[in-house]
């Protein structure tokens, strides 16, 4: 329960983060005290177009994906050091691949300048390694780069639904359809009530 007034996004989420940990019996290291406690942003409208954009992209209606797209590109006009903004776009332009809506070469083209800004201002980032495996798997072919790449960023960060979907499909797509099975379970915990995990 919140009794202050609060007109910072990011000290909400710095007082949630640190409540939490202090009302919980686990002990964390410091390394997940600063994950918790990390912005990946400094820009409050930066972080509100990139939250809208991922609303867009999760509830998938018309024109999701272009809709997506330009908040995310908003995102970074914001803040051009926003790395997850720039994974977001690279989702958008592998996804319009995916629906034909722009030509293969165009969408990886785009897709990796991003997902390489994105990782050359946190290569920490979980999704900005399961961005690069996609790229490796969908247009390189190079399934152990690929399904390295979906490791890392499951290591960096084994909480993220919809890298454990993608991780699935990756699987799948391989034959692998127990370990598939067993990560589309996982993303299925994660969110459950993801409309495209279900």
């Amino acid at each position: 329960q919140f009794d202050e007034n609060f007109t910072d996004i990011f000290k909400v989420q710095d007082s949630i983060a640190e409540r939490i940990t202090n009302a919980i019996t686990l002990k964390i290291s410091s390394q997940e005290k600063e994950q918790l406690t990390k912005h990946f942003t400094d820009n409050p409208e930066a972080y509100q177009l990139y939250l809208r954009g991922q609303l867009l992209w999760h509830r998938r209606q018309e024109n999701w994906i272009e809709k997506s797209l330009q908040h995310f590109q908003q995102a970074l006009e914001k803040d051009p050091n926003f790395a997850l903004a720039y994974i977001g776009a690279a989702d958008c332009y592998i996804m319009l691949h995916g629906h034909h809506k722009m030509p293969a070469q165009e969408a990886e083209t785009k897709a990796r300048i991003n997902i390489m800004k994105a990782l050359e201002i946190d290569d920490t980032l979980a999704q900005g390694h399961n961005a690069l495996a996609e790229l490796k798997y969908q247009y390189e072919y190079d399934w152990t780069s690929a399904e390295r790449e979906f490791k890392t960023a499951i290591e960096l960060n084994p909480n993220i639904a919809w890298i454990r979907q993608a991780y699935g499909w990756f699987l799948m797509s391989a034959g692998r359809f127990d370990e598939a099975a067993a990560q589309m379970e996982k993303a299925g915990e994660l969110d459950p009530n993801s409309l495209t995990i279900n």
